[in-house]
């Protein structure tokens, strides 16, 4: 009522902004624009109050996102609940604006769901298919007894700050583990090939220790510091570590197969490169300064 009065006086823009400050509080925020006006309508809010407080049982009814209570459930009821929605379209559309995009603004203007603060980010300890070939690479954190945090990185194999940033943080004492997605933009094979050749030492005999040092030997061997580290000679300075981690290990080196361009994308997931999840919470911005603090947070 107030909205429809306010776009009598003030034009259509100011009604559809005062519909939506009521909207975004129904009930009370109802009952307190109700009450601002005459004694009948304090009246009518008093009356909505009361009836407020059926709301909420597991058989409630809701239209439009909004729950009726139980005595205002008949047909007439329920499309006078609606007559302020189509009052306020059909003066919107008189001034010319869309009808149907209205409906669709105004229908949709209470406040919703909060948003989730934690996604699935594939955690191998969670998921049923981790020993799958597009499981990613696990390591834990030198000092880590138990897995308390899950860390999930994806980072560019082709920088070498990224890199070194790995290396840093699984030196550092926390009781974490940590599954690494390696993309690159400019190189998604070359990233993908580096992938998994770092999994191949990890289920074999070389291992954990062995798959750091081949990463660290894989950005230290480039004598200069351009950033791109994927250049012509990339496979060749992955290779030389990665052969002689399995001659240490008394084994021979298993030949690593460049993915497809089918299979690298199957098995790529669609996050930002760098970002980073601690127990499905994501980091998108400067994870290299933030990802410590939010570890401690969650241990």
């Amino acid at each position: 009522m107030r909205a429809v009065r306010i776009a009598n006086e003030s034009g259509p823009e100011a009604g559809l902004a005062a519909l939506g400050e009521v909207s975004q509080d129904y009930p009370s925020g109802w009952g307190r624009e109700l009450a601002a006006g005459t004694a009948d309508e304090e009246k009518t809010a008093r009356k909505i109050m009361v009836e407020a407080k059926e709301i909420g049982h597991d058989d409630s009814l809701e239209v439009n996102g909004w729950r009726v209570p139980e005595n205002q459930r008949g047909v007439h009821q329920l499309l006078r609940s609606q007559v302020p929605l189509f009052r306020a379209v059909e003066l919107l559309a008189s001034a010319g604006f869309d009808q149907q995009a209205m409906f669709s603004l105004i229908q949709n203007s209470r406040s919703g769901d909060s948003p989730p603060t934690r996604i699935d980010t594939g955690d191998p300890r969670l998921a049923a298919n981790s020993g799958s070939s597009h499981a990613p690479p696990v390591f834990h954190f030198a000092s880590a007894r138990k897995q308390l945090v899950g860390v999930g990185l994806v980072l560019d194999p082709c920088s070498r700050k990224h890199l070194k940033f790995f290396k840093n943080l699984l030196d550092k004492d926390a009781q974490a583990v940590v599954w690494l997605h390696l993309r690159s933009e400019k190189k998604p094979e070359m990233a993908a090939f580096i992938q998994s050749g770092i999994k191949e030492l990890l289920r074999g005999s070389p291992g954990e220790e062995a798959a750091r040092q081949v990463l660290r030997r894989f950005y230290e061997k480039k004598a200069d510091e351009d950033e791109d580290l994927c250049d012509s000679e990339a496979e060749k300075r992955f290779m030389g570590p990665f052969k002689k981690a399995w001659k240490n290990a008394g084994e021979e080196a298993p030949k690593l197969k460049k993915p497809s361009q089918e299979g690298f994308e199957s098995s790529t997931v669609a996050l930002p490169v760098p970002s980073a999840c601690v127990n499905g919470k994501m980091i998108t911005e400067n994870i290299f300064g933030e990802l410590m603090g939010e570890i401690d947070e969650e241990s």
